[in-house]
């Protein structure tokens, strides 16, 4: 009996090598006797005699004219027939093709587009492809990912399709493979980018940076973690500043403060991250940081119906031991809460408290000090109070606590009395309209005192949200700066590598048919990110180098490129040409165009402003009647619903505008500060200061 060894197909890539013709070379004996794929890029390039096999089986596919059948399902094989030139033909512009089940059936010229050889079926870069077309490109994606090859190059891109189940491609054994390599030794890998990251850090002492972007759901915050690790085991670090074992913590920590599931994730991130590494003259991390922004703190109050708040909630909830539910007075959970639902079935109480138990070890590995988690869990068992406690007007028509004994709950673990919790939360004193820290409107538009709605208008329920909103999030970013502190070093930087994780682009399932009630505010803000950095990747990967072949006068044989992110980004955040204002609706259809951040910042300060006048606004200045086959926007299936064509008209998202006006003047952090400045204990640790 003969056995023949042979590796996995995930793995195939680092035994068998393709060349730049499309065959392969084996460079199993060159990896295992040196440890390293370091120089085996230069064997890709050799040229050996070509067999009988290779020359007969390259006439035979050159003689079957296959083709690529473009159609409204996708896009299916076929072989050419003949084309509108030939004796007895198709008209001019139309072909005759060939079905794999035999039907022979005329399209448009349009509609077929080349196929590659079968030796490029599992092309590692698209770039190289013989023939390179859209459906070209799908099916070598579709041929590795069934050979549980998920991560492709596209250039110097890195095309990785999640794989929806764990893979044994993130050894350590393939670190090794990779330290020291340059990018044509390394198969298309997470790690790879990482590998090219470093190295280029290291040869041009310039920073580097990576960004991630992707649906909800596509594994982009996984793959940080992936660049992260390799980048710590091939860099290491001055004084263990920071370790894979750290890593982990912060993410664990991350995740639980920051994540909730959604209907497109079970972990969503709800803020954008930033993950620095700074290195040292020798190249070693000498310190790292994480800068939070964009944080989607509203969530904790209003969030789409079904889904949860934040993670951290339900792992407390189901993960405290009695002595802590005791401490922080959770020994009952029936009551009815406003913000959250403690976990009920038995598999989701489980899964919580497993994942507490690693919070707690994060908050040990990141070196918390038990006063300081022991704030950070008082504050969250207070935001859980004020849930029970509810919010209404008294006898005397003045906001109060629903239930008081509930409210004297939270006050005592915020360190303060029922009346000073009262004060902070429903009296005035703050400004509710945005500051202009985070306003789009130019200097000046808040001077008017007409433009600040008053705190009496808000309802005592409002008021509430507003103050738990801002209780957590002052909770986050204490964790945020303590996670830092624990990663700070006095290590002299010299250059950094960073790296950008953005919630993914956020399409609620039935909001491209109009089924849905609409996606909401905060996914259009993640949205909009997404559209800020395709449009950045555009510049930077299309028009620059399109320019700079102009100049030059480089002549390339290829399609140019003419579709652009800029349309949407101008349609979300093009700025008004002077200060504010609001134009009557005959001066609109001759003013500038202003883009829909900017008219939704107008109505939110403007008195009477309803979400109908936003939507009349919105389709005045960017609808078109009747909608066009390139139209970015339309009006949606509902009232105060709309329809925005993302990703350059390929993704269309209906988002449903009520309740944006009121989202846009909820009144945060001002007032939680009046319980930091009275003492409060569970805000006099390093990181609430």
């Amino acid at each position: 009996m003969t056995l023949k060894v042979q590796p996995i197909a995930e793995l195939i890539e680092l035994s068998v090598r393709p060349n730049k013709d499309g065959s392969s070379t084996d460079i199993q004996a060159d990896a295992a006797k040196t440890g390293t794929l370091k120089r085996i890029g230069s064997l890709r390039y050799r040229k050996g005699a070509r067999t009988e096999d290779d020359v007969q089986t390259e006439k035979a596919w050159l003689q079957a004219e296959k083709v690529w059948l473009i159609h409204r399902g996708g896009f299916s094989e076929a072989h050419l027939q003949g084309k509108g030139d030939a004796p007895g033909g198709p008209p001019e512009g139309r072909v005759r093709v060939r079905l794999e089940s035999g039907d022979v059936i005329e399209v448009d010229e349009d509609d077929i587009e080349k196929a590659n050889p079968p030796q490029f079926e599992r092309a590692e870069d698209l770039a190289s492809l013989r023939y390179l077309n859209e459906a070209s490109a799908l099916h070598t994606l579709r041929q590795r990912f069934a050979s549980n090859l998920v991560h492709t190059y596209a250039g110097p891109q890195l095309l990785v399709v999640n794989p929806m189940q764990q893979l044994p491609i993130y050894a350590e054994k393939i670190i090794q493979l990779l330290k020291g390599c340059k990018q044509e030794d390394m198969p298309p890998h997470i790690f790879s980018m990482g590998q090219v990251l470093y190295r280029d850090m290291l040869s041009s002492r310039r920073d580097q940076s990576l960004l991630l972007l992707g649906k909800s759901g596509s594994g982009k915050t996984t793959n940080a973690q992936h660049v992260l690790h390799y980048l710590i085991a091939a860099a290491g670090s001055v004084g263990s500043v920071l370790s894979v074992e750290k890593l982990a913590s912060v993410y664990t920590l991350l995740h639980a403060f920051g994540n909730s599931r959604t209907s497109l994730n079970v972990n969503a991130s709800r803020f954008t991250q930033i993950f620095t590494l700074d290195f040292d003259q020798s190249g070693q991390i000498g310190s790292a940081s994480v800068q939070a922004l964009m944080f989607e703190k509203t969530r904790l109050v209003r969030r789409p119906e079904g889904e949860p708040t934040f993670s951290i909630f339900y792992q407390l909830l189901a993960g405290a031991d009695s002595a802590l539910r005791n401490e922080l007075q959770l020994q009952t959970m029936s009551e009815t809460n406003l913000f959250m639902v403690p976990p009920q079935k038995p598999d989701d109480k489980q899964r919580a408290a497993e994942a507490w138990a690693l919070v707690l070890l994060a908050f040990d590995n990141l070196g918390f000090l038990s006063d300081e988690v022991k704030a950070i869990l008082s504050v969250l068992a207070a935001i859980y109070h004020l849930g029970n406690a509810g919010a209404g007007k008294g006898p005397t028509n003045k906001a109060q606590f629903s239930k008081p004994a509930a409210a004297q709950r939270a006050a005592a673990l915020l360190g303060t009395s029922v009346d000073e919790l009262t004060k902070s939360c429903f009296s005035g004193g703050g400004n509710t309209s945005l500051s202009r820290a985070t306003s789009l409107r130019v200097s000046g538009a808040m001077d008017r005192p007409s433009y600040h709605p008053s705190d009496a208008n808000a309802s005592a329920q409002e008021c509430l949200e507003g103050f738990v909103v801002g209780l957590y999030s002052e909770v986050f970013n204490a964790v945020i700066s303590l996670i830092n502190r624990s990663l700070a070093s006095s290590v002299r930087a010299i250059t950094s590598i960073t790296l950008v994780d953005c919630p993914g682009f956020q399409s609620p399932p039935g909001s491209a048919s109009g089924r849905s009630v609409g996606a909401t505010f905060d996914d259009l803000c993640h949205n909009y990110t997404h559209e800020r950095m395709q449009a950045f990747f555009y510049d930077v990967s299309l028009a620059t180098p399109q320019e700079s072949y102009a100049e030059e006068g480089v002549e390339l044989d290829f399609d140019v490129v003419t579709s652009s992110p800029g349309a949407m980004v101008n349609l979300l955040d093009k700025p008004p040409q002077q200060g504010l204002m609001r134009s009557s609706s005959s001066d609109l259809k001759n003013a500038d165009k202003k883009g829909l951040l900017w008219l939704l910042d107008e109505e939110a300060v403007f008195p009477g402003a309803s979400e109908d006048s936003l939507m009349e606004r919105l389709m005045q200045e960017h609808g078109h009647t009747p909608v066009r086959k390139d139209s970015l926007l339309r009006k949606g299936s509902l009232g105060h619903t709309f329809v925005l064509n993302h990703n350059q008209g390929t993704t269309p998202v209906q988002y449903n505008a009520q309740g944006w006006l009121k989202a846009c003047r909820i009144q945060c952090t001002h007032n939680t500060g009046h319980c930091r400045n009275n003492g409060a204990k569970s805000f006099n640790i390093a990181g609430f200061n």
